[in-house]
């Protein structure tokens, strides 16, 4: 029975394009107008399909299968919001902690797919000088595709603690 991520072996080939994550309209718009005028695609994916593969986002093969209710009850067991992961580590904002109530919303995530070099490096020039406000931004790699979008926020996290930022 085929599920929200349902993607067969094999059939996922993977076009040059960027995934945007728990954004606000300005900055989708933003990010559109960087990858219209370097022609990529843009797939802003909607939080119910975060528990799907990366690898299955990148292919777009998550919007073939309306989510449900028991998929999504699977997927948010998984703990498809980063800021429960966020919290649960003990790196609430200083606010928080100072006992001031602060909605705290999803980081924003940027994965770059199907990039290689000289290309790769011209997107981040661009969204640079657009100074577009995204929290995180990584790289569809062979050892990431697998992993969710909670997987993926909990090692740039790990990764950005690890360095001091």
């Amino acid at each position: 029975m085929p599920g929200i991520c349902s993607l067969r072996k094999g059939t996922a080939r993977i076009m040059e394009k960027l995934l945007l994550i728990h954004s606000t309209k300005e900055i989708q718009l933003q990010v559109k107008n960087v990858a219209s005028r370097l022609k990529l695609a843009l797939d802003i994916i909607p939080e119910e399909y975060c528990g799907c593969r990366l690898q299955e986002l990148a292919a777009g093969k998550y919007a073939q299968n309306p989510p449900d209710a028991v998929t999504l009850g699977s997927t948010a067991a998984e703990g498809t919001t980063p800021s429960d992961s966020v919290a649960a580590e003990g790196t609430v904002p200083a606010q928080a902690d100072a006992g001031v109530s602060v909605a705290q919303t999803p980081p924003r995530l940027l994965i770059l797919c199907g990039l290689r070099d000289k290309r790769l490096d011209k997107v981040l020039f661009e969204l640079r000088r657009a100074d577009i406000p995204v929290d995180y931004k990584a790289i569809l790699t062979p050892s990431n595709k697998e992993w969710t979008v909670p997987e993926l926020m909990k090692e740039l996290q790990r990764e950005r603690q690890a360095m001091g930022k």
